[in-house]
Formats: structure tokens, C-alpha cells, sequence
């Protein structure tokens, strides 16, 4: 998995947060290389980095992601058991791909 962010922050927290929750990541993709690498107009464009699920906490990057063709997941990271829909939806994809 690979995690798309704006912040700043993602960049030195992020790893070991999602990793305590039992998410790994393959990498991370911050505002400023975002910014200098895509050239679509849309907030994020997560093909450009061979991401195939954005997990966000904004519905309008699930319109950005339905407009522009890519997949997102919303879910709400205060949110009871976010982590166990972020799997669930992620198992889902696998299963559907094989």
C-alpha cells in the first residue's frame, strides 16, 4: 500500500502510525512532489504514482477520484474500527483482481 498526503507531517509520522494500526506502506507522496510531478487538474491524482486506492477522509476526492478515474476510499479516521474497512475494502479489491 501507498499513502498519498498533503501534510508534511505524513512524512516523519505517517510510516510508524499506519504501521501501528497494521497498515504498512510502500511509500509516501507529499504535497510538494504532487504539486511538481502531476499535471491534471484535481487536489490528487494517485496514478501518477501507481497507487490503486486512495483512502482519504474527503468526499470530494471520491468526486476527483470519479471524475478523473481513479479509486478512493472515504472513511472517517476518528471513526470507530476505520482501519478494519480500510482492509476489508482492500481484500475486496484483491479478491475482485484474482
Amino acid at each position: 500500500m501507498l499513502a498519498a498526503t498533503g501534510s508534511l507531517l505524513l512524512r516523519s509520522l505517517g510510516w510508524s502510525v499506519f504501521w501501528l494500526y497494521g497498515l504498512p506502506l510502500d511509500g509516501v507522496v507529499n504535497q510538494a512532489w504532487h504539486t511538481r510531478d502531476v499535471r491534471v487538474r484535481a487536489m490528487k491524482y494517485p496514478p501518477r504514482y501507481g497507487i490503486d486506492l486512495l483512502i482519504d477522509d474527503s468526499h470530494g476526492v471520491r468526486i476527483e477520484g470519479e471524475r478523473h478515474g481513479f479509486r478512493t476510499l472515504v472513511v472517517d479516521p476518528t471513526g470507530p474500527e476505520w482501519t478494519e474497512k480500510v482492509k476489508a475494502h482492500i481484500l475486496l479489491l484483491a479478491e475482485n483482481a484474482a
